[in-house]
């Protein structure tokens, strides 16, 4: 039998992968004690998470010399009837450091956190030839506060090893200020559900290349599966699934101006992928029970904001949607987060000088030219600044924009930090 023990496991994505790489039947072990669980449960291999990574070294017979060194295992096999203890999570981050194409030689790495994951990262940033402070909100030996972070020297590499942001606490603050250090040249987020934390957005807004842990996850789950079944599993499996789970479950939001056609092309492209198709003003209209332009003539735009909130806020937490939000979605920076953590923000640029010819029928905040430039002088560079992809767009031609924005898409998933 195998599985993964923890507390809370509503975020984990290890069932699903184990059992696609080996068609075993995987568990999930919702673990509060330990002594029952071992006592209890008999099984050849079981990985192991959060809160125990370190709690369960003193249930192993033996421990694997690179587990030791990192006082942390993450999974335990059953070897000629002892618990042999196994860190699989020291392969996993080296995979994604190097598929990210970081360098932590001679580099000052910063590591939050001081658990098993965080122990990890120390030993592997050691290897690689870096200099490494950890910070913690427990301040122990080796183990500094997190309220120094601001006045510490330069930061090339930041390493977040703790599972604060993990869903469903997907809303709560980063740890850390990044703007007190904009110099850092990448952020490494251990967390991998939701594809980006707050941590990651925040840290992609001030241009810093940010990665999460799902390649990481994918490879110790592989090196994992391989000591539980005595076996070896091709290394291109790990991209191959990282791409796989990308696409299928990364909601596509469309923003941009009025009248750019974000709910004509995104309803197309839902029905092109197959896609449920969710545009937030036609919720809003079914919870205001009437239409925008009277829920502004009724209750004004504040009313209707709060509402485009509420409903952003619950469509954002579903995965592998196409998503149409309205003109003014991105004035709201909560907006902008929710729908990053799951999402690919698609901005469709049409000029000003084709949007001044489109129709503004209830389009209750455009009333004249000057109205419809104002608001253009104001959205665009939000646009351009919250997008992960910018769609050039001028007229109405489907085939083309769709055969385009699928080029896009693929680009992106390859490289995110190129915009198309």
């Amino acid at each position: 039998m195998f599985g993964l023990i923890g507390t809370p496991l509503t975020h984990s994505f290890s069932q699903w992968i184990h059992e696609k790489l080996t068609n075993t039947e995987y568990h999930l072990w919702d673990v509060d004690d330990l002594d029952a669980f071992f006592q209890s449960t008999e099984f050849q291999g079981i990985n192991v998470t959060h809160p125990y990574k370190s709690a369960v070294i003193p249930y192993c017979d033996q421990l694997d010399p690179l587990a030791r060194r990192c006082q942390s295992v993450n999974t335990i096999v059953m070897e000629h009837g002892k618990r042999v203890g196994y860190n699989t999570d020291y392969e996993g981050l080296a995979y994604l450091i190097a598929s990210a194409g970081l360098s932590l030689e001679g580099k000052h790495v910063v590591i939050l956190g001081s658990g098993g994951a965080a122990n990890t990262a120390h030993v592997l940033a050691l290897d690689l030839g870096a200099k490494v402070t950890m910070l913690s909100r427990r301040v122990k030996e080796g183990v500094r506060s997190l309220k120094d972070f601001a006045s510490l020297a330069a930061i090339d590499i930041l390493i977040h090893a703790t599972p604060v942001g993990t869903t469903p606490n997907e809303s709560v603050k980063p740890l850390v200020d990044l703007s007190t250090h904009k110099e850092i040249e990448a952020v490494i987020d251990l967390i991998y559900n939701p594809r980006r934390t707050n941590l990651m957005i925040e840290a992609e807004l001030l241009g810093i290349p940010a990665y999460s842990g799902l390649k990481m996850l994918l490879m110790q789950a592989l090196k994992a599966a391989e000591r539980f079944h005595q076996t070896t599993f091709p290394i291109d499996w790990v991209d191959q699934t990282f791409l796989q789970q990308v696409k299928s479950t990364t909601n596509l939001v469309f923003i941009g101006m009025p009248m750019s056609g974000k709910s004509y092309i995104a309803r197309k492209l839902s029905e092109y992928m197959n896609k449920a198709f969710v545009d937030i003003d036609d919720l809003v209209e079914e919870q205001a029970e009437t239409s925008i332009p009277e829920l502004f003539a009724t209750q004004g735009e504040a009313v209707f904001r709060t509402l485009e909130q509420q409903m952003i806020e619950l469509v954002a937490k579903e995965k592998g949607m196409v998503i149409a939000t309205g003109g003014g979605a991105i004035l709201n920076e909560a907006n902008v987060r929710a729908l990053k953590r799951h999402g690919v923000l698609i901005f469709l640029d049409m000029p000003l000088a084709t949007l001044l010819k489109g129709k503004r029928q209830h389009r209750p905040l455009i009333k004249d030219d000057d109205s419809l430039i104002a608001l253009f002088e104001l959205r665009y560079p939000r646009y351009m600044h919250y997008a992960d992809i910018i769609l050039q767009r001028d007229g109405y031609d489907e085939e083309s924009v769709i055969y385009t924005l699928k080029e896009a898409l693929d680009a992106y998933y390859t490289d995110p930090w190129t915009k198309p």
